[in-house]
């Protein structure tokens, strides 16, 4: 979300207002405010991975026109036509100024800079091109699991959410995530659980 709406979420958000209204964050947390505070411009700003294009997680997009975007094949045509039940989920408001902007479909694992640094994998089910980045660190690499899983304990479970668009893919994918985990491969960020946070704000310094 940019510093621009932050203050007008029900016009922005519209009926998801209503089951986001106890998120609080300061003007400092907003996207091109956390850019400029990492000292760069959204116009520095030459690639952008897509997770997935819910309302949550596309909110800054038009401030990055110069940017590659990202994203897995099928979330694209699916966020601009989702199905009825998941329409609360996505701002067409939100796509709408993207559409001239520079966007490359992956129809799968995608090694960004053939050097293994970044890497796209596919982890559809929560929605059509779900996806996550795995991040070669100095000392270790982590993924940023996007909402491929949202709480811990579905790692246990292999549990998808009643929302997930398709929730045997859902399920999978949770399921390959865990075997990178488990495998010491690489660590998970799980953009949901508040104790991930807690636990990798060093990473962030």
């Amino acid at each position: 979300m940019s510093s621009r709406n932050r203050d007008r979420p029900r016009g922005l958000l519209g009926p998801a207002t209503e089951f986001l209204r106890n998120i609080r964050f300061s003007q400092d947390q907003v996207v091109d405010r956390q850019v400029k505070l990492h000292g760069y411009r959204p116009s520095d700003v030459k690639y952008l991975v897509v997770s997935h294009l819910h309302l949550d997680h596309s909110g800054g997009m038009k401030l990055f026109p110069d940017a590659q975007f990202l994203v897995m094949k099928g979330e694209l045509p699916y966020a601009y036509w989702p199905d009825r039940k998941a329409r609360n989920g996505f701002i067409l408001n939100d796509l709408l100024p993207t559409r001239s902007f520079n966007w490359k479909e992956l129809a799968g694992d995608t090694d960004l800079f053939d050097d293994g640094s970044l890497m796209m994998l596919k982890t559809a089910g929560h929605t059509p091109g779900e996806c996550s980045l795995q991040v070669r660190l100095k000392d270790f690499s982590i993924v940023l699991t996007g909402d491929t899983v949202h709480i811990r304990p579905q790692l246990r479970t292999l549990a998808a959410m009643d929302s997930d668009y398709d929730q045997a893919d859902a399920s999978a994918s949770i399921k390959r995530l865990r075997d990178i985990e488990t495998s010491g491969e690489a660590k998970l960020w799980i953009s949901h659980a508040p104790e991930d946070w807690a636990h990798y704000a060093h990473v962030m310094e």
